[in-house]
């Protein structure tokens, strides 16, 4: 990381980095892959290859799962390092973002057997920790906001939940997130809070209506909401909001991504089947 830089140098880093997403041809040929060795090989010879390094052919879910967990924490920490040394922590903070469902499970459950190997939850994964041993652990580490929020809730005297305008409010967890993130601000300008404000709104609202879409729409709204944010970007590279909606766009491809080297990981592994029963 280089201090001393200027949040124009990050936001023109971070809009030089659109032009590694897939247009629709280059989606469609990738739907079209037969098997996940054709897509890998068809998206590395485009710009976006660059998200699937660590990717291979015969991953099968967990590792793929793995795999895209490490990008995103990856390509999180390569805009922290291009932004001003003031909003590096908001910004590393969105890498967990990640772990939030993750947290939610280990306060009240063990662990589960990917968590071993993802190097932030390997901590809470030991063999042997009963509840109590992985609580404290979570009330104390990297991921203490979240876990002082569940362990607020789960104490007799917690205090109620505070008044929502959301209509479902969110799980505490998520929440927790947020709040911890939204402290993590630098002093800023009443309009730069604003458009940060109107990014989480916006993202929150999809949230919302996209668990009650049916599977047919669910695409066409990812991508309106992806236009919607990149216009937030590009209206001023050089604001805050400018980085945060990057990181969003960011994790929707990378969504995208992630769920069609699955489909063919798993198209690899039906076709595979046949053919290994006829050299029996």
């Amino acid at each position: 990381m280089i201090d001393g830089l200027a949040l124009d140098f990050a936001g023109t880093r971070a809009a030089a980095r659109l032009a590694w997403r897939p247009d629709e041809r280059l989606w469609q040929r990738l739907r079209a892959a037969r098997g996940l060795r054709a897509l890998l090989d068809a998206a590395r010879n485009a710009a976006v290859g660059n998200y699937l390094a660590n990717v291979a052919a015969r991953d099968d879910s967990p590792a793929i799962d793995a795999a895209f967990r490490a990008q995103l924490r990856s390509r999180v920490s390569e805009l922290a390092g291009w932004s001003p040394h003031a909003w590096r922590p908001a910004l590393l903070w969105c890498a967990h973002l990640l772990d939030v469902p993750a947290v939610a499970h280990l306060w009240t459950q063990p662990a589960l057997p990917w968590m071993a190997a993802d190097p932030v939850l390997a901590r809470y994964a030991g063999v042997g920790l009963n509840d109590g041993a992985r609580r404290a652990l979570l009330v104390s580490g990297p991921l203490a906001p979240l876990g002082r929020a569940l362990l607020l809730h789960s104490t007799p005297a917690a205090a109620p939940a505070r008044a929502s305008a959301d209509p479902a409010p969110l799980p505490r967890a998520l929440q927790a997130w947020l709040d911890h993130w939204q402290s993590l601000w630098p002093p800023i300008g009443g309009d730069a809070r604003a458009a940060l404000h109107a990014l989480r709104d916006e993202v929150l609202a999809h949230r919302r209506r996209f668990a009650q879409l049916p599977v047919t729409d669910t695409q066409a709204a990812r991508e309106a909401f992806a236009a919607r944010v990149l216009a937030r970007l590009r209206a001023d590279p050089a604001q805050p909001v400018a980085l945060f909606a990057y990181l969003v766009v960011l994790a929707l491809d990378l969504e995208r991504l992630r769920a069609e080297c699955l489909l063919h990981a798993f198209d690899s592994d039906a076709a595979d089947a046949p053919a290994a029963g006829a050299a029996r």
